[in-house]
């Protein structure tokens, strides 16, 4: 694929997600995209085939885009630092980020993109190895953090990596909680329940 036909597909694809973020699924328009990206709908149509398509991979970008972020902020981190504190210091302040309030839209959306898969085995496989692809960054961010001796290495490093995502994305439930403690009451239950992951 040519480098213009790339820029392209990139262009269209992150109008698509824009779409979505902004207004949901259902007012994405193949015309609309065409006309924003300065291209036809037939190319819109060559690169992604249907408006289905083009819907799967915006899904699946939303989908990988907030939990590679965090995983990339945890491996710098322990590639940065050289003591259990300060480790404990990062997950401290990673912990009040992910259960904040602010990230109340991100959590909605995973759950959307999940409930987009319904009725979609097409789409549903593409998100299983999404979910992969995500895991493995997890992963492999606990897994540093147990050979510098910062976590438990006694622990299944792809266990606790779907944990972290289980609680974190488990915070949709207070985020529809019209009595939702407030975040570092959250964010306490979170530093207690995690206490016993740190290596002695």
């Amino acid at each position: 694929m040519a480098a213009a036909e790339v820029s392209a597909r990139d262009t269209i694809l992150a109008i698509a997600v824009e779409m979505i973020d902004a207004d949901g699924e259902a007012a994405l328009r193949m015309a609309d995209i065409a006309e924003r990206a300065g291209v036809a709908v037939a190319l819109i149509s060559h690169h992604f085939g249907s408006r289905e398509g083009l819907v799967s991979e915006a899904q699946l970008f939303r989908f990988r885009r907030q939990p590679f972020l965090d995983a990339a902020r945890i491996e710098a981190a322990v590639m940065a630092i050289d003591d259990l504190e300060s480790f404990r210091g990062l997950l401290h302040e990673l912990t009040r980020d992910v259960v904040g309030l602010q990230r109340s839209v991100l959590r909605m959306e995973r759950v959307t993109e999940i409930a987009a898969t319904h009725g979609r085995p097409e789409l549903r496989g593409k998100l299983m190895d999404a979910n992969r692809e995500v895991t493995d960054s997890i992963q492999h961010a606990v897994a540093l953090a147990q050979r510098v001796g910062f976590v438990r290495r006694d622990l299944d490093a792809r266990a606790l990596a779907l944990f972290v995502q289980a609680y974190a994305m488990g915070f949709v439930l207070a985020d529809l909680d019209p009595n939702r403690p407030d975040d570092e009451a959250l964010a306490t239950v979170i530093d207690a329940v995690t206490a016993g992951l740190y290596a002695s």
